[in-house]
């Protein structure tokens, strides 16, 4: 995975925030004297069953950060068939729009 930032942009690797079962990235971005928020890019190769509980658990961490946080991703779901709750999720809840 790679990420490119124009020099000007203050960040920090969240490695703290980051888990081995997943491809994904964690930054924190500090744009001038507003508070910072973290940005997420997470890619879920076809060959991978599912994301599992392990990426809802990091989020409910992530939430209790108090940061504001954006969801960048490839995670390669079929939006139509999905549980009703983990749609919720995604579209409405913990900070996520898509």
């Amino acid at each position: 995975m790679v990420v490119y930032l124009s020099n000007n942009v203050i960040y920090k690797r969240r490695h703290d925030l980051e888990i081995n079962e997943i491809d994904l990235l964690w930054l924190e971005i500090s744009i001038g004297k507003s508070k910072p928020f973290l940005l997420n890019f997470i890619y879920r190769p076809l060959t991978q069953k599912r994301l599992g509980g392990v990426y809802d658990a990091q989020l409910d961490i992530v939430d209790c950060s108090n940061l504001e946080y954006y969801i960048l991703d490839d995670i390669n779901i079929n939006y139509m068939i999905i549980k009703v709750n983990a749609r919720e999720r995604l579209s409405k809840g913990k900070g996520i729009s898509r």
